[in-house]
């Protein structure tokens, strides 16, 4: 298992970063719960999800209509996934805690389980994100990701040219001035 360690002293980028981040919220008046577009969202993944396995218990479609209603089936699982239940498990649904659980348990629903999704993502995945061998998400098991060194990771897969070079600089001089090990 790789070794990593933080500066558990001094975290300037991440004070920096969360100042900026609550700062943008509050000077364009925006809704850090998601507000109505959120919920809208939400309830037309519901709703749909349920709309579409009636169809599919109740009506039996033949042919291709059972395939199309299957893979839409499978998007609007999906949606909800990386949707409602994301943001439920992160608490940031809405701002009231019972709300955040309900959709949250939506992945249960899903055949998951919210409780271990929420100590594999919100606890391992971003206390170490991108920390190979660390980060579950980036494991370099064939089933899982690419392999464990950046050269095998396909073409398509690589990423880093799409963020902002000022990310770089920042994580750079985070580095020189005893941030993050």
């Amino acid at each position: 298992m790789s070794h990593f360690s933080y500066n558990k002293a001094q975290h300037p980028f991440f004070d920096t970063l969360q100042k900026r981040v609550y700062d943008y919220f509050e000077n364009n008046k925006i809704d850090m719960s998601g507000g109505w577009k959120l919920w809208s969202k939400a309830m037309f993944y519901i709703v749909a999800a349920v709309v579409n396995y009636w169809l599919m218990v109740w009506m039996v479609p033949a042919g291709g209509w059972s395939v199309l209603l299957c893979v839409t089936m499978g998007l609007l699982l999906a949606g909800i996934g990386f949707n409602v239940m994301h943001d439920g498990a992160h608490g940031s649904f809405s701002r009231y805690a019972w709300v955040n659980n309900v959709m949250g348990f939506s992945l249960n629903f899903m055949g998951g389980d919210v409780n271990l999704w929420k100590i594999k993502h919100n606890l391992v995945h971003h206390s170490f994100t991108n920390v190979e061998g660390l980060d579950d998400d980036t494991a370099s098991d064939p089933m899982v990701g690419p392999g464990s060194k950046p050269e095998d990771t396909p073409w398509f897969q690589n990423t880093k040219g799409l963020y902002p070079k000022e990310l770089d600089k920042n994580q750079d001089s985070e580095k020189k001035e005893g941030g993050a090990q």
